[in-house]
């Protein structure tokens, strides 16, 4: 054998073991963010419990909120929005300016964690959690 065979033998095991190494790396990169989520998943429902008395629905009822198309304008009366956004509501809810904040942080935390839309989640919590 060469020595210039044996060089591209060693090359060929180099990038072999590269390309495992890489492999692994994905592998754990994608359950260290795998964790941190279900760390925050966890955190949110324990803060939502604290802040609200309950947390979050059930899996189908949160998939509906997640693919709903509810807006600040149709969920929340005038009264709430005109004092919070300066808008004109059609909706019934009326919201306390303490409610307000927390709803507004619930779903930002929400939307973040499931990377989803805010509005119509923060209008589904307000439902969810001043209706029931």
């Amino acid at each position: 054998m060469s020595p210039h065979q044996i060089i591209r033998i060693m090359s060929d095991y180099e990038s072999d073991d590269y390309e495992l190494e890489m492999e692994h790396q994905e592998m754990l990169d994608a359950q260290r963010n795998e964790m941190l989520r279900a760390e925050h998943e966890e955190e949110l429902r324990w803060d939502l419990n604290e802040m609200w008395g309950k947390s979050l629905p059930d899996g189908f009822t949160l998939r509906n909120w997640e693919r709903s198309g509810a807006s600040y304008v149709h969920c929340f009366h005038t009264n709430t929005l005109s004092r919070e956004m300066g808008k004109r509501g059609y909706g019934s809810l009326r919201v306390s300016p303490g409610d307000w904040k927390l709803l507004k942080t619930s779903a930002e935390r929400y939307a973040k964690t499931y990377n989803v839309r805010e509005e119509p989640i923060m209008c589904c919590m307000a439902e969810w959690y001043l209706k029931h």
